[in-house]
């Protein structure tokens, strides 16, 4: 925890205000449509994000501020309130290294590159943020493999953008998979292996990715399809597009987390049997899959009918297949809809919902 002496209490509240001011930025980047006021302050705060959920927001402590959180009215899914959770950690290890001169000289890459790169790894690795005291311990593995993809998207090979991809190892138990053996002269994956001229043939993302391990060292590569075979007959926890269906069973065991870059320059991320995030249009997007997908298949009344056309809806936004010389004008309309409801299905209202299902019915 931060202590102060004398000479840096004077600096206290201006450092408090930027911190202050970093997490109303943070919670705003990744929840536009959410409002965040403060409520009261007070002379004591610790540098810890406190966050109870209430119906229609949350009620939030940091730096000896209280704020209301509120997302339009509608209570926040588990996945977002992990994400104001994850900004916090973050945000509270960085105040803490402010005042612990040791430390930050060996953890100096928590303030490298973007503070929403670190936000999306603070959800994705409980670990990595638990502390000053042991980040210097513990690899930023999501941060350095974002940085990997985030410079391969500027980068073609042949005339043609390049696609690749990594599986970085979990720290949970996997019966399936064990921990893979470090070889001899293993190199970090982190940005210095894209100076290396033949990297980007080495894996394409889609069939095959580069395996990291806990010290986050390239070890191997492993076909995704293979990693993913022991989980062929578990129910994924959302539908997925059929090109990387491979991708979310190959984590849904052991914590893995696979990151791609496709061949459009989009970083998808996906966890425990879902994609969690995807980067794309220059920021990240929080897709709330699971909880979107439940709200659909609520409103929609027909579980399979829902699978169905989730599935198909997200199928043709991968192809980019969303016009009428490819598909005809009716049945195109119904998913191009489907697209749009997948997309903003939270923000609907009941009435849109029983509007679009009817639609839906009708159309299929």
């Amino acid at each position: 925890m931060a202590s102060f002496s004398h000479s840096t209490e004077p600096h206290r509240l201006f450092i408090d205000r930027y911190f202050e001011e970093l997490l109303a930025r943070g919670i705003q980047y990744f929840l536009p449509s959410s409002e965040l006021t403060i409520v009261d302050r007070s002379e004591e705060g610790k540098p810890e994000l406190r966050s109870h959920l209430r119906a229609g927001g949350a009620d939030l402590g940091w730096l000896g501020v209280k704020y209301s959180l509120v997302n339009q009215g509608k209570d926040f899914t588990e996945h977002e309130h992990k994400l104001v959770k994850s900004i916090g950690k973050v945000l509270s290890t960085r105040y803490q290294l402010l005042f612990n001169a040791e430390e930050v000289a060996r953890s100096s890459e928590i303030f490298n590159g973007l503070p929403e790169d670190h936000y999306v790894s603070g959800f994705l690795d409980p670990y990595v943020f638990a502390g000053a005291a042991t980040l210097s311990t513990v690899i930023d593995r999501v941060s350095e493999a974002i940085e990997v993809l985030r410079i391969s998207a500027l980068s073609t090979y042949e005339d043609r953008r390049i696609s690749t991809g990594a599986l970085l190892f979990g720290f949970q138990p996997d019966s399936c998979h064990a921990l893979p053996s470090q070889p001899t002269g293993a190199l970090p994956y982190s940005s210095e292996l894209t100076s290396i001229r033949s990297f980007h043939r080495i894996c394409d993302g889609l069939r095959t990715v580069a395996l990291v391990d806990r010290a986050g060292l390239m070890v191997e590569l492993v076909d995704v399809a293979e990693w993913a075979r022991p989980f062929a007959d578990f129910d994924l926890p959302v539908p997925s597009a059929r090109r990387y269906e491979a991708h979310n069973r190959a984590t849904l065991c052991g914590g893995h987390v696979c990151m791609v870059l496709t061949p459009n320059g989009e970083i998808k991320i996906f966890a425990d049997g879902a994609q969690v995030f995807s980067f794309l249009d220059g920021r990240w997007h929080l897709t709330d899959a699971v909880e979107k997908y439940r709200v659909w298949e609520e409103a929609l009344g027909n579980k399979d009918l829902a699978h169905r056309l989730f599935s198909v809806a997200l199928n043709l936004a991968e192809e980019d297949c969303l016009s009428s010389s490819m598909i005809g004008g009716k049945q195109a309309n119904c998913w191009a809809i489907a697209i749009c409801f997948i997309k903003n299905t939270s923000r609907q209202r009941p009435d849109q919902r029983i509007n679009f299902t009817i639609f839906c019915a009708a159309s299929a």
